[in-house]
């Protein structure tokens, strides 16, 4: 789901579309809000779900009175008769336009414009989408039956058929249907935001009042702050909300400490479900983060959390550390490589630049082939056995001489990700010897895939290939930048390079290809095949190696 940096994202392209448009108009910022009930989730008879709940207990609906010409779409006006979604009912006529601001907390952010703030927790991959008052009005002309396969179904949860000049090329072929699932809208005089969400997985609070909402409403030190997340159980943010992050973190450890029953949980696992009544103690974070956030303070994902607890400088460690890699989502680097709308008229044109500057710069191990480490950061793993698989992690550890870089003209090394394939995947860069205590995650570990090779499948960062996916917007290209075959070629050079420094990490079969027969011991290292193997035909010729090691050597002599 996205997580603190794609709501950041979406909090600065808000942010920057609303200057836009005052510096057009020559005005505040106005919008109203718009919801299509036709588009809500309905559930299953073995799981009932709801899209959107609302409180009105504090709202007159004469503030908003129905236009005596207007009327609501038919199967909206059918969505709304229903039980489940009778509380939104005041929503369905046009609202009054009012300011629009909007904060993220966690993994949740807030919208508000006019009598009407909208809580939005963001599910799978629903995501915000920015289009011109007249793209929306052009979008939303023709709705039609989704694509569930439940035909009945289907005519009751709508999406809207996108025109045939708003794909591209290079968009899904397999895509017949361009569908848009519209949740809701904040429809302003020249742009309008979108809830967008093919799967319907998005949820969101809407909250009512007689008074209209400010800027001072949505701030940490109002009296309605707590409420706006309280549906969700939010936490303290750690983009934002730091101090109170890390008391948060302080308050976990003890509960940890205390509690014995917490003892034999890994703190990959903690991250990620660590809750209690007052609330989320991580919560902006997710598992791109979490596991991106374990690589940078050197922990293995399958430690368990009672043992960072109890020992004071490896929680210090681990607390500076958290706050340290979030902070960097809110940096102006951030904001000025990521945080773009496109520049285009087309609003769902692929942004390869941002995709491929995201990937580069704030993707460490989660879904990467391999990782750029620092020297300093290598050598520091290192002198602890981390990328030795036949140390035992927290044993007293000697590092080879020659396996130290001294060059001070290197800036990093490139090393294998590694992917454990238990029931929460964690995802490491080392592969040493996990201890026998108790509470430790074990797994097989294979060779991880990256995330390019997936096509169009859901990515990260604003979710930006999702359209390509589900709506067959403008699609990746054939060949990017960085194309599926020197990403596999840099893999397997990588692992060449890792190979020769430290030894086999994961040994191939003899035949060649998986050997799928042979039983995998928990906490074993499985086998791999290698793609790029030198034949006889080319062993005259240079390896990947060699070819790296010339370039670089070149480069440092440009520099």
């Amino acid at each position: 789901m996205p997580e603190a940096p794609e709501d950041e994202v979406f909090l600065e392209v808000i942010e920057k579309t609303k200057h836009e448009d005052e510096r057009c108009l020559k005005e505040p910022f106005q919008a109203s809000l718009q919801i299509f009930p036709s588009a809500f989730a309905e559930g299953t008879p073995k799981r009932d779900y709801t899209t959107a709940t609302a409180d009105c207990s504090l709202f007159d609906p004469s503030l908003e009175p129905i236009p005596e010409a207007y009327s609501p779409r038919r199967w909206d006006a059918t969505k709304a008769a229903t039980s489940k979604y009778a509380p939104i009912r005041h929503l369905l006529h046009p609202t009054t336009p009012g300011s629009l601001h909007a904060v993220i907390r966690g993994k949740l952010m807030a919208i508000a414009c006019g009598h009407h703030c909208v809580t939005i927790h963001w599910g799978l991959e629903a995501q915000l989408i920015v289009v011109t008052v007249e793209q929306l009005q052009e979008l939303i002309t023709c709705d039609t039956p989704g694509p569930n396969l439940d035909r009945k179904k289907a005519q009751r949860l709508r999406s809207f058929r996108v025109p045939e000049h708003f794909r591209e090329l290079h968009s899904n072929p397999s895509t017949k249907d361009r569908l848009l699932t519209v949740m809701a809208a904040f429809v302003g005089v020249k742009h309008a935001f979108l809830i967008v969400d093919h799967s319907r997985l998005v949820r969101f609070h809407i909250q009512s009042r007689n008074e209209v909402w400010t800027a001072e409403d949505l701030s940490p030190n109002s009296k309605t702050w707590e409420g706006l997340w309280s549906c969700f159980n939010g936490g303290p943010d750690w983009l934002y909300e730091l101090p109170q992050a890390l008391q948060e973190l302080d308050r976990w450890r003890q509960l940890n400490l205390d509690d014995s029953s917490c003892h034999g949980i890994s703190i990959l696992e903690a991250m990620s479900t660590a809750d209690d009544a007052e609330g989320r103690f991580f919560a902006s974070f997710g598992r791109h983060t979490i596991n991106d956030a374990l690589h940078h303070v050197e922990l293995h994902p399958g430690m368990p959390a009672a043992e960072i607890c109890a020992d004071d400088t490896l929680y210090e460690a681990f607390k500076a550390g958290l706050a340290e890699y979030m902070q960097q989502f809110r940096s102006a680097k951030f904001r000025r490589l990521v945080c773009n709308r496109p520049n285009t008229s087309n609003p769902f044109t692929f942004q390869a630049s941002l995709d491929a500057r995201y990937s580069a710069t704030y993707m460490t191990v989660f879904r990467k082939a391999t990782v750029r480490i620092s020297i300093p950061k290598y050598n520091r793993m290192l002198s602890l056995g981390l990328f030795d698989p036949e140390h035992t992690i927290g044993e007293p550890y000697i590092a080879k001489p020659e396996h130290i870089v001294t060059d001070l003209d290197r800036q990093y090394i490139e090393a294998p990700v590694l992917h454990l394939t238990d029931s929460l995947t964690p995802i490491l860069s080392f592969v040493p010897k996990i201890p026998t205590r108790p509470g430790w995650a074990a797994g097989t570990v294979k060779p991880a895939k990256d995330h390019r090779l997936d096509g169009y499948k859901t990515t990260i960062v604003q979710r930006i290939l999702w359209r390509q996916k589900c709506t067959g917007m403008a699609g990746r290209p054939r060949k990017i930048p960085t194309s599926e075959e020197r990403i596999q070629q840099r893999a397997d050079a990588t692992w060449e390079r890792w190979d020769k420094r430290f030894g086999p990490l994961i040994c191939p079969p003899a035949s060649g290809k998986e050997n799928a027969a042979a039983p995998e011991e928990a906490g074993t290292i499985s086998s791999r095949t290698r793609s790029n193997k030198r034949s006889s035909e080319d062993a005259g010729s240079l390896s990947l190696i060699d070819v790296s090691n010339i370039l670089s050597l070149k480069r440092r002599r440009t520099n």
